[in-house]
């Protein structure tokens, strides 16, 4: 990949990055799809360059279910899931998995009729919860088994476990899924900008991305096709256990199916309204 070109001068972003130069060579080698990613680009200006992502769909206990019956987020308030749905403790992912259920897409562009309705829908959910779980405790109630259906996670979390023996997996119900995106800025001011740009472009090259793909306690996907390509020569196994293949079946899939929706911030709420209906749930 070419390197970085010198970063613009112009105004930065109002979280306060630093814009990056229009024309960046190595997003060529990016997935079509992420080659001009929304949450990256303000006013046709880049401000972050994105590293890996994946996406969060229901995770499950693949010796209690089974994939055919977890088509739908429906499965949730099925009989069979009542006391076995563990909820990961953020309001975001967990109502933006609720969202998908009731049809909204995006999940997080919700009028006032729609925002009642996705709260009526998670307080129905509250008799079938086993508990509110932080990372860590997701980790451990899944392999105990204290909860065996997890909405707003996944494989970041499922293959991990799976490789250790635990019997999960996660799937994208009919309804679609959540992508969660990891990127790298500039912060504004940055007194070692050389260096931040060589990281940069060490981690968006084949290399660096396959590296990303391949960390022991977080495995992802990357969007770089030249990082791809590397990572099937190299390592062919964790490529088709990472779904990363060329030939087949791979992560895109459900992209281009067009099941997968962005994770961000409410747009016609704010933050503290969504996290205090996700407060009262918790407390009800």
């Amino acid at each position: 990949m070419s390197a970085l070109p010198a970063l613009s001068t112009s105004s930065a972003a109002n979280d306060g990055r630093l814009q990056l130069a229009p024309h960046i060579a190595e997003i060529k080698d990016f997935w079509p799809e992420f080659q001009k990613f929304p949450l990256h680009w303000f006013d046709c200006k880049l401000y972050g360059v994105m590293t890996d992502f994946g996406y969060l769909g229901l995770s499950y206990n693949s010796k209690t279910f089974s994939p055919k019956e977890l088509e739908s987020y429906n499965a949730m308030w099925t009989a069979k899931a009542k006391g076995k749905v563990g909820l990961f403790d953020w309001y975001l992912p967990s109502m933006g998995s609720i969202s998908l259920s009731e049809g909204n897409r995006p999940p997080f562009d919700l009028d006032k009729a729609r925002f009642e309705a996705v709260k009526k829908k998670l307080f129905s959910l509250k008799p079938h919860a086993s508990g509110f779980y932080t990372i860590a405790d997701i980790f451990s109630s899944m392999t105990n088994g204290r909860a065996q259906l997890v909405p707003g996670i996944g494989e970041w979390i499922t293959l991990g476990l799976r490789e250790n023996g635990v019997p999960v997996d996660t799937v994208i119900p009919q309804e679609g899924g959540l992508q969660w995106t990891e990127s790298l800025s500039i912060v504004n001011g940055s007194l070692k900008r050389d260096l931040a740009r060589k990281f940069i472009q060490y981690t968006t090259s084949p290399e660096g991305q396959v590296r990303m793909a391949t960390k022991a306690d977080n495995k992802k996907s990357i969007p770089s096709m030249a990082g791809w390509k590397l990572l099937n020569q190299t390592m062919p196994k964790e490529a088709e256990v990472l779904r990363m293949t060329l030939k087949g079946p791979n992560v895109m899939d459900e992209y281009k199916a067009k099941k997968i929706a962005f994770r961000q911030l409410p747009s016609k709420q704010s933050i503290d309204e969504w996290n205090e209906v996700w407060s009262q749930f918790k407390s009800a």
